[in-house]
């Protein structure tokens, strides 16, 4: 049973030397922030206004339509579902390939730092 505790320090103080090798990393953290901030710009850019991109991420798209755009009694609503909807879909779209291009960088620079 010792040896599975020494085993578990062992992979502990190696993961903890690889972070901090990857922490003085410049070019590491010069692509992450940058890849953030133009991920970031493109939301901005895709949805009409900035305020909306955490609604349209994270929820329903009926009920970010309905919260985002709002109709008078008895009246159409002013602005197309299906806009909207093709507008969600591209930034949800957006935000999952960034996401997944950044765990793949992630892995990638982590592996060959081994």
């Amino acid at each position: 049973m010792d040896n599975f505790f020494f085993g578990l320090q062992a992979i502990m103080s190696d993961l903890i030397d690889l972070f901090r090798l990857v922490a003085a990393y410049q070019l590491f953290w010069g692509f992450s922030i940058g890849f953030l901030a133009s991920t970031v710009l493109h939301a901005f850019l895709i949805s009409d206004d900035a305020k909306h991109v955490p609604l349209m991420a994270f929820s329903d798209k009926a009920k970010s339509f309905e919260k985002i755009y709002s109709r008078d009694l008895n009246l159409p609503y002013q602005h197309s579902y299906l806009a909207y909807s093709k507008n969600v879909d591209k930034l949800k779209t957006m935000l999952y390939v960034s996401g997944l291009f950044l765990i793949i960088t992630l892995l990638i620079v982590f592996v060959s730092f081994r």
